[in-house]
């Protein structure tokens, strides 16, 4: 079922919230780009690494992600500070816990074009938010991508 819509702007990227409730997993889709001619600027701008903590091979404390879907997800409102991944985290969790209140519940990400994009963003960030990557039974909990031309 759907129980969140956001951006309801015209031209404004869009994302909504579904839930399965037999599944316990909580599903995000992200819209992609409604005019033949993108608008998002196409320089890459760098952003602290959510991972930057952990030891891999090409380790980086940054990371160049596309500015203007930086902008969209990353960038503080003026009116109360918060970012759009935030918003969308809480709900996202919010939800979750209201399909298992143990927090054993499932994160899907979906789009296609834009959407996919956001949709690989959301789920890299996501990725180091314990909220939606602990231990639950001794099992770690995942995050699944789906994406289409993007």
């Amino acid at each position: 079922e759907i129980v969140w819509c956001g951006d309801r702007r015209p031209n404004g990227a869009a994302y909504c919230i579904a839930a399965n409730r037999m599944s316990n997993t909580v599903t995000i889709v992200f819209r992609g780009s409604q005019e033949s001619h993108n608008p998002w600027h196409y320089a890459l701008r760098d952003q602290r690494n959510p991972i930057a903590m952990e030891n891999y091979r090409g380790h980086a404390s940054y990371v160049g992600l596309h500015a203007g879907l930086c902008t969209y997800m990353l960038q503080k409102r003026e009116n109360d500070g918060t970012r759009k991944i935030d918003e969308i985290f809480s709900f996202v969790h919010a939800i979750g816990t209201e399909l298992n209140a143990n927090g054993n519940y499932n994160v899907h990400v979906t789009g296609h074009g834009t959407g996919g994009a956001l949709s690989t963003m959301f789920a890299f960030f996501a990725a180091s938010d314990k909220r939606f990557t602990s231990f639950y039974n001794n099992e770690q909990r995942t995050i699944k991508v789906f994406t289409f031309a993007s």
